[in-house]
């Protein structure tokens, strides 16, 4: 497909993948300047080459008589609807006319390119002075007057810059001031800093116009913001020669400035044309300084085009843009690929720089004969393409009640093309073509400048010559699929384009050689760098043979006709694109081709010596392409094994509900082909519903592509144990149909499409990966409908795995990843992602501006809001409200839920908010059945993700064993945090194993540094730096209020038992000497000193005094260590 302008990612509203724009231009007019004693405005805007009048409504003609100066003080608006290429290639022109008596008088125009508006802050050009010039006279740059004006480009969705101020607010004396105000594009040629002659050498053109020209009278034209020039018509040719230098000033040049070539059949018809930007060329001067060749592609043409495209004798207008002003507008809606071939042009393109004494000038001249006429004269080379194809899959075709419409494929070189012969849909649910077609070929060649890394001349057999360069140069290939009616009428279905390159190479460019052979033998004039088909050569009145299982092509004593033969060798499985042009609704997808090619070029001396002067160049393909291409299920291949597919269903994101409360009710659907599908549960009341759920397709016949083909299906190498292997088999996939997943919701019984994606079989593992949101679309891939996390297995039955008995699916995650070779054979197992409790609190302060579903514009009446999230018993009502209004109705309340949430941010779920209003149909009562489950009014979901307490992502976890890049900064500050986070849950641990926290403290913890809470992350900084636990608990101490008091109590219960300890030994050791002193004077033994109840203490035990004081120590030290608890 050819490739949309990039600048419509940029505009809100206008995404790439949208087929159709609809904008709106915005131009104010402040004052205009000159020397006209009468003057009339007209204002247009240039649209893919055709101009328009003035805008419909605003009135488009401004009569200032007698004026030189005049302020105008009007605002116009222009509504665009048409292509986004033709919007942006386009240029807002603003003319000026004398009015006479015998008609107007063009004297100048504003040209301002739709790109350097669009690229300004907010698509605006502020308002400034412009010069008025005349970009056909000879001096296209000359001011004739000046326009102070602005414009706005804006969506029509949205609201875009507005004007600060309107024209007619604005003072007189501001607009009297004289501004020094940037002059862009078009400037007078005395102040311009930068001037240029841009040179176009204009060499030849070749199969010129779109196919149903039999002649023209081709001229090639040059627009420019300063100017045109055009070449002198060549007459009754399609292959012209002008051989002229096309030289046209151009003056402050920009980047974003597009310079225009067409080829026009004179000067009445538009034949194609081609589009530069000046930073293109500028910035590579040496490549457009060579002469190359350049392919043109078109639109395809309706009936009404010529009519709408013809230009109204002295109204200066075409039909199209009459009808337009009058509200009709002649575009087709929608985006349409340019798919038509327009013959090539042999361009080169420089720029000189010049100065105030050499100004540039335009000029039409004659390139020298020795400069231009040995350019691509030599002999045309010719080729011969052998396409091969296989089956197609998921075409949307009419179901006729007598027999069945047919598909036929289409595929086109240049002006050439070749079908296949139309194919019903089989009974494995394929379109079976699995035929061989040939299409040929002629291309102008240069020996010299065709083969640059050769030498000599290959056209008079001297040097040899290396085919490369000109293969690259070889025009675009396409492929075309139509369905073909009863009638032989056709209808386009989809579409494929691609260079010749990586057509050549199954997708990739590099490999494009192993299917070129040149000429008959080694001696091709290649140096050996390309191979020969004379092993495949069928002498005259001979017949190929019929496939075998030996040789299920080629001749069975000849390997080397096999391997030329082999039509499986590039086959690649194409995904094809639809447009405007295509028989398909919004929900049809375009299809899949599976397809291959070969080409053969004889030799250049063959070429050069062909007719007249010689023999015609035969076909080798043509004697082959009598047997069908051997199918992989055939007898003579057996290319295929049994799979299991398996796709586990997570969550669904943002879908868009098709029933009239925009609430899905929606449901899973796996398919392959015409198995039976399977799916899952139906999730109602959710455009973001979680399935959990597994859907296995069993048994499943997958094709294999092998590279032995003696070896065949025994080649795929179950339970790979390397990733060499799992490449392996991934090549052999190629060759599988998709399998297809779908999103339905039950609308009243009927299953209502919301999205689809298909899925490639060579691009999944066996084992299980972690789920990626899968983007959902219907039959536009371009246009999202929603996503899906959804994970995939391909699993050969015979593997080891898929005896696994299956397992409920829950949040879960795998060490595999795609992205990751080495990971690919891991055995380790899956494991489940973390949960914790969670309470999510809502404040709920309002409605505002809540529109209205009930008929008549009846309003909301008494609404009421119900949250959920994901799980229906987590649901959560408001009260109802009506004031100060049922749109704006104030609730002002706090609802709490209580869930249990994934630690990954992948698996979060959403919130729904539904608003029900309980009244009957906008009426102020409520009947009786619809008070337990009113009407759902309005409806709004958030994803939980957006505050979610974990830091722990899918994203960011590092798996073990596995080492970040070094060079990744981001991968190094998630694995430090990681660290960081081990840290700390090991700080926590040590803190509960020595009795310092309880659990209730250490869940708040574990809660303030996810939260990354600015105190607690300060004070485990300083623990890391000088680890201390008593240091830790103490700064963060405040959190733990109810502690701090305890502790408080217990530390000065503590004080008070210490002080009683005291004062008690100190008494009882007053009394024990008491009691040694009243024993000396008895005469008594001192050390005779008995216990409290008068019995022997007897030796070795403490007095009850010592253990008295202990006994008190140790009740203090519990009780501390219980108020500590």
């Amino acid at each position: 497909m050819g490739a949309r302008p990039s600048i419509l990612h940029a505009l809100p509203g206008v995404q790439g993948g949208e087929q159709f724009s609809r904008l709106q231009l915005e131009y104010h007019y402040h004052g205009v300047g000159g020397t006209w004693n009468e003057m009339l405005w007209r204002e247009w805007c240039e649209f893919a080459g055709h101009q328009g009048g003035p805008p419909r409504d605003q009135g488009g003609f401004k009569n200032l008589r007698e004026a030189i100066n005049t302020v105008s003080n009007r605002v116009y608006k222009r509504e665009f609807t048409g292509q986004p290429y033709d919007f942006f290639q386009s240029s807002l022109i603003i003319s000026c006319v004398h009015k006479k008596m015998l008609g107007e008088q063009f004297i100048g125009q504003v040209q301002l390119g739709i790109m350097d508006i669009f690229l300004s802050p907010s698509h605006m050009v502020p308002m400034q002075w412009f010069p008025v010039v005349d970009p056909k006279s000879d001096l296209p740059s000359e001011p004739l007057g000046f326009l102070k004006l602005n414009c706005i480009i804006n969506n029509l969705n949205e609201s875009g810059a507005v004007q600060h101020k309107a024209p007619d607010e604005v003072a007189d004396w501001e607009l009297q001031r004289h501004e020094m105000l940037q002059i862009p594009r078009m400037n007078m040629r005395k102040v311009a800093c930068h001037q240029y002659n841009l040179k176009f050498n204009t060499y030849q053109g070749f199969d010129l116009g779109s196919g149903s020209e039999l002649t023209a009278d081709p001229v090639f034209r040059v627009l420019t913001p300063c100017g045109v020039i055009a070449t002198d018509p060549f007459p009754n040719s399609l292959k012209p020669q002008w051989n002229a230098m096309l030289q046209i000033p151009y003056y402050e040049p920009t980047f974003c400035d597009l310079i225009h070539c067409e080829v026009w059949d004179g000067n009445h018809k538009l034949l194609s044309k081609l589009i530069f930007s000046w930073k293109d060329i500028f910035s590579r001067q040496e490549d457009f300084a060579q002469p190359r060749w350049i392919d043109m592609y078109e639109r395809q043409a309706g009936p009404l085009d010529d009519l709408m495209s013809f230009e109204i004798p002295l109204q200066g207008q075409t039909v199209g843009n009459l009808l337009e002003q009058q509200g009709v507008s002649s575009s087709k809606g929608m985006y349409e690929e340019r798919s038509v071939y327009c013959g090539r042009v042999l361009l080169a393109i420089e720029i000189e720089e010049r100065s105030f004494k050499k100004e540039p000038s335009p000029a039409n001249i004659a390139l020298k004969p020795k400069d231009c006429l040995d350019m691509w004269s030599d002999a045309k080379q010719k080729m011969f393409f052998r396409f091969h194809c296989f089956y197609g899959q998921d075409f949307c075709v009419d179901k006729l009640m007598v027999g069945k419409t047919r598909v036929q494929v289409e595929f086109q070189v240049g002006r050439k093309r070749v079908m296949t012969a139309p194919k019903d849909e089989g009974d494995n649910g394929l379109y079976n073509f699995f035929q061989a077609v040939e299409l040929e070929y002629d291309l102008p060649m240069d020996d010299r400048r065709d083969n640059p890394d050769g030498s000599g001349q290959p056209s008079l057999g001297s040097g040899f010559w290396d085919p490369e360069c000109f293969v690259s140069r070889i025009p675009d290939i396409w492929v075309k699929v139509y369905k073909v009616g009863l009638m032989q009428d056709k209808e386009m279905l989809g579409m494929w384009r691609s260079d010749a390159r990586t057509v050549l190479g199954g997708g990739s460019p590099e490999y494009w050689s192993d299917n070129v052979y040149v000429g008959t033998d080694d001696d091709n004039q290649t140096n050996k760098r390309m191979r020969g088909i004379q092993p495949i050569v069928i002498p005259m009145g001979e017949d190929a043979p019929a496939p075998t299982k030996r040789a299920p092509w080629g001749k069975e004593d000849d390997e080397a006709t096999i391997e030329i033969l082999n039509p499986y060798q590039g086959y690649q499985y194409i995904e094809l694109h639809s447009d405007v042009s295509c028989s398909l609704g919004p929900a049809d997808p375009a299809g899949f081709v599976g397809f291959s090619a070969k080409l053969w070029m004889p030799t250049r001396f063959k070429c050069a010596n062909g007719p007249p002067k010689g023999p015609p160049v035969l076909s080798p393909w043509m004697a082959w392409n009598v047997h069908p291409i051997i199918p992989p299920w055939d007898d003579n291949l057996k290319w295929l094994r049994f799979f299991n597919i398996k796709a586990h269903v997570y969550q669904a994101r943002s879908l868009g509900a098709k029933n009239e409360t925009g609430v899905a009710n929606a449901y899973v659907e796996l398919r392959y082909l015409k198995a039976p599908p399977v799916k899952t549960h139906t999730a109602y009341l959710t455009n973001n519903p979680t399935f959990d759920t597994t859907l296995t397709l069993a048994d499943q016949e997958l094709f294999l592509l092998p590279e032995n083909r003696l070896e065949g299906a025994e080649e795929y190498i179950p339970d790979a144990e390397d990733h060499t292997d799992v490449r392996r088999n991934w090549s052999m996939l190629r060759l599988a149909p998709r399998f297809e997943i779908r999103v339905y919701e039950d609308i009243g019984g009927e299953a209502v499409l919301l999205g689809r994606n298909y899925l490639d079989p060579s691009q999944i593992l066996p084992r299980k990966t972690n789920p990626q949101q899968l983007e959902l679309f219907k039959g536009n891939p371009d246009i999202v409908e929603g996503s899906l996390l959804v994970s995939f297995q391909v699993i050969e039955t015979s593997e080891k795995i898929a005896k696994e008995p299956p397992q409920p699916l829950v949040p879960d995650k795998s060490k595999v990843n795609i992205d990751d070779e080495d990971t690919w054979c891991s055995k380790a197992p899956i494991r489940r992602v973390d949960m914790f409790d969670s309470k999510i609190q809502i404040q709920i302060l309002g409605l505002r501006d809540l529109t209205s579903p009930h008929p008549f514009g009846l309003p909301i009446v008494s609404p009421q809001i119900e949250i959920c999230c994901d799980d229906p018993k987590t649901s959560q009502w408001t009260k109802t409200a009506s004031r100060p209004s049922g749109t704006d109705a104030n609730f002002m309340e706090c609802v709490e839920i209580e869930v249990r949430m994934p630690m990954e941010k992948r698996y979060a779920p959403f919130l729904d908010f539904y608003v029900y209003d309980h009244s009957t149909m906008g009426m102020g009562f409520e009947l009786p059945w619809n008070a337990q489950r009113p009407p759902i009014v309005a409806y709004g979901s958030m994803a939980t993700e957006d505050f979610y307490p974990s830091e722990k992502d899918d994203e960011s976890d590092v798996e073990d064993g596995q080492e970040p890049d070094e060079n990744d900064e981001a991968a190094q500050k998630k694995r430090k945090e990681k660290e960081r986070k081990k840290k700390f849950a090991i700080m926590i641990k040590e803190l509960k194993r020595e009795n310092e926290l309880n659990m209730k403290e250490i869940n708040m913890l574990n809660t303030l540094y996810t939260k990354k809470d600015e105190a607690v992350i300060r004070a485990f900084e300083q623990y890391i730096d000088a680890p201390d636990n008593l240091k830790f608990i103490e700064r963060v101490e405040s959190f733990f209020g109810e502690r701090a008091v305890k502790k408080a109590d217990a530390d000065e219960g503590k004080q008070e038992q210490e002080q009683k300890k005291l004062v008690a030994a100190a008494k009882k050791k007053e009394a024990e000497a008491k009691k040694e002193a009243a024993a000396v004077e008895a005469g008594a033994d001192p050390k005779a000193i008995t216990n409290g109840d008068g019995a022997d203490a007897g030796p070795g035990v403490r007095p009850v005094s010592a253990q008295s004081g202990g006994g008190a120590a140790g009740a203090a030290s519990a009780e501390g260590a219980a108020a500590e608890g």
